[in-house]
């Protein structure tokens, strides 16, 4: 007698919790139909030219907010990992010229940055090798 009572209790308790779930599903099933947000096709369009690192290096969170910004006439350029076919794409997509987007994305020159690490190598005559200072310590 006491097993039958267990067993009804465990098949009621799954019964209850099945009809909850499936009460709370249909609720928010019928809810997200209800708050529905219409999207705008040329931001999923501007989205799909962008290369969804979602890296952030545009200034943006991810890559979809930098589409609905290019959308409200933010700048083409901020992209990095899409380059210029990205710019190009995007500038055929909306209309625009990529001519002013791409002179902004004219990269410094990062020849400074071999010129400090080839001084650093190169032994002078102000600074003297690290092996000569070591020589001279050791004499």
């Amino acid at each position: 007698m006491n097993s039958t009572i267990d067993i009804i209790g465990i098949l009621s308790a799954v019964a209850v919790l099945t009809g909850l779930g499936i009460g709370f599903g249909a609720l928010l099933g019928l809810v997200s139909e209800r708050f529905k947000r219409e999207d705008n096709p040329l931001v999923e369009q501007i989205d799909a030219l962008l290369p969804q690192t979602q890296c952030g290096q545009c200034g943006y969170p991810g890559c979809r907010p930098y589409a609905e910004a290019i959308n409200q006439g933010d700048a083409l350029n901020k992209c990095p990992p899409g380059g210029e076919a990205t710019i190009h794409a995007l500038a055929d997509l909306l209309g625009r010229d990529p001519s002013p987007w791409m002179a902004k994305r004219k990269a410094k020159p990062r020849w400074h940055l071999f010129a400090k690490r080839s001084a650093l190598a190169a032994p002078s005559a102000s600074r003297p090798a690290r092996s000569m200072r070591l020589s001279a310590r050791l004499n």
